[in-house]
């Protein structure tokens, strides 16, 4: 909701487009350093009693695994936080919080879902639209990266939404960090293929298959 509300409205029937870039942090939540949740656990106040039982959480843990030889090897760990937790995506939560609060130019937002990240950018043209999401995701991976992640961003996916009659031009694209990220009429987000109109056509084509072999295999 957050994102269509970001994505529609009267500016895209005027004219306007607006630009997002799906981030795929790589391995994401076995890298996440703890220095982060203990220094967002500070940000956002969270009582002392609380904070000091989250780091003992976070004291003394390690990996062990066997070796080649057979022998025991064991690695201490400062980064990760366990998935399957019931603590773990709090954590990632309160860690990864301060990419939400990143100081983004004007027309520029991200939203973030766990470690889904996107970044939506606004622009009067297709171009405008580009270079604010250029400005844009450079300055989001660069937070993200100093939090101790990093992104993949030959994983990173770009669409246009658009009014009628305003799709964007063939070859289309945005570069990040070398990176060409091509801008596509869809892209799957959060297991839905969104597209430019927002009426789910290309989501449905793609899951009809699907249906259809279940069916059967009910039957």
């Amino acid at each position: 909701m957050r994102v269509r509300s970001l994505a529609t409205g009267d500016a895209v029937s005027r004219g306007r487009v607006v630009l997002a870039v799906s981030l795929d942090i790589a391995n994401a939540f076995n890298t996440l350093p703890w220095s982060c949740i203990r220094e967002a656990l500070r940000y956002h106040r969270v009582p002392t009693y609380l904070r000091r039982v989250v780091e003992a959480y976070l004291t003394d843990r390690a990996v062990i695994y066997p070796g080649r030889q057979g022998e025991w090897i064991r690695r201490e760990m400062s980064c990760g936080v366990p998935q399957g937790s019931v603590l773990g995506p709090l954590l990632w939560n309160i860690g990864y919080d301060w990419v939400l609060r990143t100081d983004l130019p004007s027309g520029v937002s991200v939203v973030c879902y766990a470690d889904d990240t996107l970044v939506l950018a606004h622009g009067g043209s297709h171009q405008a639209a580009v270079d604010a999401a250029t400005i844009g995701v450079a300055t989001v991976v660069e937070r993200i990266r100093q939090l101790g992640l990093e992104v993949a961003l030959h994983k990173s996916k770009a669409m246009c939404f658009h009014g009628r009659g305003n799709a964007p031009p063939p070859g289309l694209q945005i570069t990040a960090g070398g990176v060409h990220i091509g801008v596509g009429s869809t892209m799957k987000y959060l297991g839905l293929v969104l597209d430019s109109r927002w009426n789910f056509k290309e989501h449905i084509r793609l899951l009809a298959p699907r249906d259809s072999q279940l069916t059967i295999y009910l039957t």
